[in-house]
């Protein structure tokens, strides 16, 4: 059924008519009043869009605005506000709302009451929205004033509500009382037309006396529209037509079209000339293709019925399909394959085409299959390009308007008919929105949205035609994922794109995008994929080098330093063929040297700090050794390139100053590595001289170089291993002299010392710093706490405590006092002292000024760990609980804190701020593990069991509160996976394991768990 005249007028004016009436700009000139009705209906239009869409917390917002510029519209924003919360399915609160109303028979009462029953039929609780309804209708079968209003626009809605539904004769029911009312002449018509279409409509579903019923109230409905010759007068033709065929009188119905054919050309030509391409809407209610259609459906029929008996009549099938010939031309006419081919061609415009043009095919394959005869038709090309547009704007005009349901029935249709063109690609994208309007509620529209989304990305990818406009409208089905904050279905789109549209001019560019997204947002692992499929898919992309920088880069974050080399040097290859590199080959020649660099150093540490066997210790070192001594000497070829050929890495000013600051990076870098080969003896006593001579070097070139105060001090540092006591005092001298206000030239001895202890030399540093406690006031406290953090970087715990001391007893700063009290309980706890740890944390968590610092959360979270690690350690089971419910209050005063914090700014919690959370949770549930590993090794095994099984809870708890589509907390969400899984195999709890098993394989199908996570699901399948 179609919304016509006066559903078009309910809709649009009666909506706001009383509100209108009483705003300001209703007693204005006329363009004030025009140009102001319209921003009120905009606005109304706007606050619509963001409740439907998602949004309404931002659509409250408007209202409030809407409100002030507005004043005499309460009623209809008090709706719109209502509206925004039965979105968020807040019925309780409505109904306490609409409970507070004095006056239940009042418009404003019926109004919210209505929108909770509207509310409950777009959450599919039909029964309750009908009874609402209902009761109105019953209520009010004689309004007047406002409530005629508002009784007509139900009316509208109820009618079409129950129509969705397949309630025919209910909405019968609702025409006939709104029939009743009083209205304007052509707008009675049209309400009495659509109850003669209806109530044909429900009598093709009935039978017998029901039927025969209908029928009757059809035609009486039909004789009322006679009188007059317009396109109601057509539709009661067509609907005597119908009941005609329903009843089986078949040739009364053609005699009935016959007779009136010359009066329906002349309505259609009248409707043609208002309407003449169609756009406006009205050729689709001409009268002429529907009884044209009725005709040929009848024959159609007929013929089809005839050639299903044995003894089937030829002739008869022929004639009623394609017409009977003419005696004298021996040519056929008339024929049911006649009708539909002309409405089809003719009236693509209307409604009845699509059915003409299903009927037309079929009988075209009936006819070559049983008479091996090939029907030929004269339409033109432009004719069913015609036909198309005008098929496909029915379907786009349902979906433009919201109607999804509708839209989801026309595009099914048309798009069986025209599977292959311009309008079936954006007719696909349309038809994957609307079924996503319910997917997150409805899992059968989950299904069909994604079927069709897969469908459009299969059929068009390699369509050279409609590849590109393919590829466009799957992304605006992610896009559109994402406004309605579905990144998880957002990400599955922009994968089908990824996967099916690799030569769509965006997709680079895209893949680029996707990954630089997830990099911000610290999802390394995420991000490096998107940044190898780039580069393997796309090298010749202007984004390849970019990708591949930015792989090095991932992995130089992750610690994996042998993988960035290997991805500097591709991008460096990859560079070193273009005739001209330009400033992009600097930065990776750089940035590789630098890394070997890295990676020689974390060598060299490693065996400075491990427990290993001097052999290999030694090895170690000789393998950092190597790889600093290839550093540098990159570094050296590449300040030799700089200089002999500066135009190959240079084609701007810009780039020629960016490569002057890393010509300075690099000379200062060459002079540092040298300073870090420090093995075997013989190569150290070489290397220093010239690391003095580089020093000295870089001082030459850029005297005034950001890194000329640390140069000295390293020059410094080396005269006093190579024992040049002169030479020292000299290169210091020179420091205070030259950069007396570099925090080099004020903290020259934790300076040197933090030298020495880079170079290898712990021993030394460690007494140099030792010299500077000893030395009393002389430092400040802000050298001190410099001095202490250095010590703790490199694990000389005892000593760091040692300088922290110093702080927190001389210092007035209460932020250095915070940050010293919370260093010596770190150095305590890696100390294994933690009863002592726990005992400074007391004193910073008692202390009244202290705790009311941002560092009181460090202060807790520092007190999960030591008391955790002091529970596992203790052996009484009464202060080992203590130790653990202490852990655990820790964390709730951090979760609490945060919380007061956003109450007190009157915040929301954000998506980062809900990951926060979420850790949190986590840990609370992870101290409970520590705990059960503490009390199995004490053999309490009951106990432990318990625990366990306090933990499982917790870790459950979080797992349903965690989002996967939400990007911040999927790490989170992995990690309780992998915690949980091996916990409930442990608990026995097997089908739950299983369960989360296949989750976490669906979800992370690359996660870094996944060989585990498979492990796991055989055990538990195996139980």
């Amino acid at each position: 059924m179609k919304d016509r005249i006066f559903f078009r007028w309910v809709y649009e004016g009666v909506l706001c008519s009383a509100v209108l009436a009483a705003l300001p700009f209703a007693v204005m000139a006329d363009g004030e009043a025009a140009d102001d009705e319209r921003a009120y209906r905009n606005e109304l239009h706007y606050i619509d869009v963001l409740q439907r869409n998602g949004y309404p917390d931002i659509a409250e917002d408007v209202i409030a605005e809407v409100r002030k510029r507005f004043p005499a519209a309460v009623a209809a924003l008090k709706k719109k506000e209502i509206d925004g919360m039965l979105t968020l399915g807040k019925f309780d609160e409505v109904q306490k709302l609409i409970d507070a109303i004095s006056d239940k028979n009042g418009v404003e009462f019926w109004t919210l009451n209505l929108s909770k029953g509207s509310a409950y039929f777009d959450r599919k609780m039909t029964d309750d929205g009908r009874k609402i309804f209902d009761e109105f209708f019953k209520k009010h079968a004689k309004p007047s004033g406002a409530m005629l209003d508002l009784y007509r626009r139900t009316a509208y809605e109820y009618y079409q509500r129950l129509l969705m539904a397949g309630q025919k004769k209910a909405a019968l029911q609702v025409l006939n009382g709104l029939a009743k009312q009083p209205m304007e002449e052509d707008q009675l018509r049209d309400v009495t037309s659509t109850i003669a279409e209806v109530a044909t409509s429900a009598a093709e579903d009935a039978t017998g006396g029901e039927r025969e019923q209908l029928l009757k109230e059809a035609e009486a409905a039909a004789a009322k529209l006679l009188w007059k010759t317009d396109m109601f007068f057509g539709k009661a033709i067509a609907v005597r037509a119908h009941a005609a065929l329903l009843r089986g009188k078949n040739k009364d119905a053609e005699k009935l079209v016959d007779e009136y054919m010359p009066i329906l050309k002349n309505l259609h030509d009248e409707i043609r000339q208002q309407d003449p391409d169609g756009t406006l809407g009205y050729l689709r209610y001409s009268p002429i293709p529907e009884c044209r259609y009725l005709l040929g459906k009848m024959q159609a029929d007929q013929a089809f019925k005839e050639a299903a008996k044995k003894d089937a009549n030829d002739n008869l099938i022929k004639d009623l399909l394609l017409g009977s010939r003419d005696k004298d031309t021996n040519k056929r006419s008339g024929g049911a394959f006649s009708h539909f081919i002309n409405i089809y061609a003719r009236y693509p415009e209307s409604q009845w085409a699509g059915d003409s043009g299903e009927y037309a095919e079929r009988i075209v394959r009936f006819i070559k299959t049983r008479y091996g005869v090939e029907i030929k038709t004269r339409i033109t090309p432009e004719q069913m390009a015609r036909v198309r547009k005008m098929q496909f704007a029915d379907a786009n005009g349902a979906f433009a308007n919201n109607q999804y349901a509708d839209a989801i029935k026309k595009f099914l249709k048309v798009l069986n008919q025209f599977p292959e063109c311009e309008e079936a690609v954006n007719g696909l994208r349309d038809l994957a929105l609307s079924y996503m309007e319910d997917s997150a509620k409805d899992v059968d529209a989950q299904l069909n949205a994604d079927t069709v989304t897969w469908y459009l990305a299969d059929r068009f990818c390699t369509n050279p035609k409609f590849m590109k406009l393919a590829g466009d409208n799957v992304r605006a089905i992610a896009e559109r994922y994402g406004e309605m904050k579905r990144d998880d279905k957002r990400r599955e789109c922009y994968t089908l794109f990824f996967d099916n549209f690799k030569s769509h001019y965006a997709a680079p560019q895209l893949v680029m995008s996707f990954g630089e997204r997830e990099y911000k947002a610290g999802n390394l692992t995420e991000a490096l994929g998107y940044y190898q499929r780039l580069v393997k898919e796309y090298p010749e992309s202007g984004s390849c080098v970019d990708a591949m920088h930015r792989i090095a880069q991932v992995y130089a974050e992750q610690g994996n330093i042998t993988n960035q080399i290997e991805a500097l040097v591709a991008v460096n290859e990859k560079l070193a063929t273009r005739e001209k590199p330009g400033h992009a080959l600097a930065v990776a020649k750089f940035k590789l040297a630098n890394a070997y660099r890295e990676l020689g150093v974390s060598a060299v540490k490693e065996a400075a700090n491990s427990e290993l066997p001097e052999e290999q210790k030694d090895a170690l070192r000789q393998s950092g050794v190597e790889n600093i001594t290839k550093a540098a000497g990159m570094l050296e070829s590449f300040i030799k390139d700089l200089a002999e050929k500066a135009t190959d890495f240079q084609r701007t000013q810009d780039e020629r100053d960016r490569n002057q600051k890393m010509l300075e990076a690099a000379l200062f870098s060459r002079a540092v590595c040298m300073t870090q080969i420090n093995f075997p003896k013989e190569k150290v006593d070489e290397m220093r001289p010239k690391a003095v001579a580089a020093f000295e070097d870089y001082i030459e070139k850029f005297p005034k170089g950001q890194f000329a105060p640390q140069a000295l001090v390293q020059i410094g540092t080396l005269y006093t291993v190579m024992k040049d006591a002169q030479k020292s005092q000299a290169a210091f001298d020179r420091l205070a002299k030259d950069y007396p206000s570099s925090e080099e030239a004020k903290n020259s001895v934790p300076m040197l010392a933090a030298a020495l202890i880079d170079m290898g030399l712990r021993g030394e540093g460690v007494a140099k710093y030792r010299q500077m406690f000893s030395a009393g006031g002389k430092y400040t406290d802000g050298q001190f706490m410099s001095a202490a953090k250095a010590l703790e970087g490199s694990r000389e715990y005892a000593l760091a405590m040692e300088a922290y001391d110093k702080v927190a007893a001389s210092t007035k700063d209460l932020g250095y006092k915070a940050n010293a009290l919370l260093g010596k309980a770190r150095a305590l706890n890696h100390l294994k002292k933690y009863a002592e740890a726990h005992q400074v944390l007391d004193q910073f968590l008692a202390d009244k000024q202290l705790s009311r610092l941002q560092q009181m959360v460090d202060a807790n979270m520092l007190l999960v760990d030591v008391a955790s690690a002091e529970g596992m350690s203790v052996k009484d089971d009464d202060a080992r609980t203590k130790m653990f419910n202490v852990a655990i209050d820790a964390i709730k005063k951090v979760r609490g804190y945060a919380n007061a914090q956003r109450k007190n700014l009157a915040q929301k919690m954000t998506p980062e701020e809900f990951v926060k959370d979420k850790e949190l949770q986590f840990l609370s549930s992870q101290v409970l593990v520590r705990r059960m590993m503490a009390e199995k090794q004490v053999g309490l095994e009951e106990k432990a069991a318990k625990t366990r099984g306090e933990a499982c809870a917790g870790f459950t708890v979080l797992l349903s509160s965690l989002d996967p589509g939400l990007e911040a907390a999927r790490p989170v969400l992995e990690k309780t996976y992998a915690t949980v899984i091996p916990l409930l195999l442990e608990h026995k709890s097997y089908e739950d394991a299983e369960t989360y098993c296949k989750e976490y394989l669906e979800l992370f199908k690359d996660g870094q768990h996944t060989t585990d996570v498979k492990n796991w699901l055989n055990q538990a399948t195996n139980h």
